[in-house]
């Protein structure tokens, strides 16, 4: 009989635990915590890669076609469709640094380490590229052409930088809301309600040097690599150490404005539309005879290979540009996840 009844009183406070754990009707759920970005880390360590080795091969194409046009679009549609497609597929890589930034950084330091190799040992670059010029030669030629003239060094860079940048931005978004809500009063037993935000500190310091640096460094670099690629194009890095050296400054150069977004983003926006996405643009489907250009020494005898007429202007402004909207965004997923993680985390009475 004794043992009924202890039984009948396990389960009647057992029942009552349950109703004692389980919420009340219309009381708030308990915060739910933010969710693992290892799926994230893992996609674009693979797409990336592989989007970044298809635009690799729409680059190297559309160079090789457009590496000696003279009038614009009109003489080689088929390559500027192909310096299109390139340029939205590494755009697509840099955007994917929004979720992570695992993906631009493998892709990055790839194109970056062969345009290193390709410069520190041609012969061998050479060896590897022969197989391929008795079926797709033009897919040899452009592919030789990016590395030769070190614009695989300028794209890795730029990637590389951006990528670092970009996780840059989403530690910001975090750290500025784990200082926000340190100067938050907690709403806990006892504490006074918050009657107001906290006001966020300014920006504004940081966006205007960005965008001054968006402006004004880009050009330094263009004016560099113009003068430079057709040099390194038909002599080759050991007869031009010189070009080569102004070369990897220019792309240094580059990186820091693609670096910035870890700031501001507005910088790396500017810059790679005014500079990359415009000039680049006018300047491949016109054709690269500008007025004030032989006055400046970068007038090339026709048939030359140039920097507006193989697209580097453009592809690397479209990356710019992605990269910045991806550290924008990112920067205010860091700011959410870093919400949902304080939200979550017990209170201290």
């Amino acid at each position: 009989m004794s043992t009924q009844a202890a039984d009948e009183t396990d389960s009647t406070s057992d029942a009552a635990a349950g109703r004692a754990t389980r919420p009340a009707p219309g009381a708030p759920r308990p915060p739910v915590p933010p969710r693992s970005r290892l799926a994230d880390h893992l996609l674009t360590g693979v797409l990336a890669p592989l989007l970044t080795a298809g635009a690799l091969w729409f680059f190297a194409r559309g160079a090789a076609q457009t590496a000696h046009g003279r009038t614009g679009a009109a003489d080689y549609p088929d390559g500027v469709w192909a310096l299109t497609a390139a340029a939205l597929l590494l755009a697509a890589v840099a955007l994917s640094a929004r979720w992570s930034t695992v993906g631009l950084s493998i892709s990055g330091g790839l194109v970056l380490a062969a345009g290193v190799v390709a410069w520190a040992w041609p012969a061998g670059v050479e060896m590897v590229l022969d197989p391929a010029a008795g079926t797709v030669p033009s897919l040899r030629d452009g592919l030789e052409l990016l590395l030769a003239t070190g614009t695989a060094i300028v794209l890795g860079a730029v990637m590389s930088a951006l990528a670092a940048g970009v996780h840059g931005a989403r530690r910001a978004g975090r750290a500025r809301e784990r200082s926000e809500a340190a100067l938050t009063p907690a709403r806990g037993a006892g504490s006074p309600p918050r009657t107001a935000p906290v006001p966020p500190r300014s920006r504004a310091g940081a966006h205007t040097a960005a965008v001054i640096g968006g402006v004004l460094l880009p050009p330094l670099a263009v004016l560099v690599l113009y003068a430079t690629t057709p040099i390194l194009a038909d002599a080759g890095v050991r007869e031009a150490p010189g070009e080569a050296a102004l070369q990897g400054l220019a792309a240094l150069v580059l990186a820091l404005v693609a670096g910035s977004v870890a700031v501001s983003s507005i910088g790396a926006l500017v810059g790679g539309a005014l500079w990359g996405l415009g000039l680049g643009s006018y300047l491949l489907l016109r054709g690269p005879d500008l007025p004030g250009l032989d006055a400046l020494g970068l007038g090339e005898s026709a048939g030359s290979v140039e920097l507006a007429t193989i697209g580097v202007l453009p592809v690397v402004g479209a990356v710019l540009v992605a990269g910045a909207v991806a550290a924008h965004e990112a920067r205010r997923a860091g700011a959410r996840h870093e919400r949902a993680e304080l939200a979550a985390r017990p209170s201290r009475g």
